[in-house]
């Protein structure tokens, strides 16, 4: 199948990170504008399978083809007790997903003339974060696969469970508060404030 168009096309794995893409572009966004307003959503709405403290890998083509990348190694040695399957010895990369946004932030402003805001990009991530958003089937199947493992790790309650105790399914409401008041932050303060 080929999709065109005279505006730009986004595509995402969730219907509300594809229209805060595509609200960026009916603004004047660059199409890196429209991605950073997707992935930021997809966060909100979509976490399971990514987040703004994970990482990232941009192809940019304007005539030229570059990269972004953000990732690396998460240190130098081997954790004291190990590589584990789960938890901090598990981390295999660094947080850099904001720092690669930033990268493309710049190049977005100052090559390809983008006058959209950080806040203004930001606005259905923190919308849906704080509102909540229907759990994905595909959301909903992984956390069927997962529910032994989830049981052990009471911190990811927010995105697994709802307020009373039972494992969200497809079609629940899940409101990511935190992340939004992250988000919000950022859009105040900057990307670089996550660091």
């Amino acid at each position: 199948m080929l999709a065109t168009g005279k505006q730009g096309v986004i595509t995402t794995p969730h219907p509300a990170a594809t229209e805060a893409g595509a609200a960026a572009l009916k603004d004047g966004g660059s199409a890196i504008d429209a991605m950073i307003a997707a992935s930021a959503t997809l966060a909100a709405v979509y976490p399971h399978m990514t987040g703004i403290g994970g990482d990232a890998l941009w192809l940019l083509n304007d005539g030229r083809i570059r990269t972004i990348m953000g990732y690396g190694q998460a240190g130098q040695a081997l954790p004291s007790g190990g590589i584990t399957q789960r938890g901090p010895g598990a981390v295999a990369t660094t947080a850099a997903a904001l720092a690669s946004w930033q990268t493309a932030l710049n190049i977005s402003r100052h090559e390809w003339h983008s006058s959209l805001t950080l806040p203004r990009l930001l606005e259905h991530s923190i919308h849906w974060a704080r509102t909540g958003s229907a759990v994905s089937e595909s959301q909903s199947f992984w956390i069927k696969q997962r529910k032994q493992l989830l049981a052990t790790l009471p911190d990811l309650a927010p995105l697994c469970r709802n307020p009373d105790g039972s494992f969200l399914d497809t079609g629940d409401i899940m409101v990511q508060s935190q992340l939004g008041n992250s988000l919000e932050q950022l859009a105040k303060r900057g990307i670089n404030d996550f660091y």
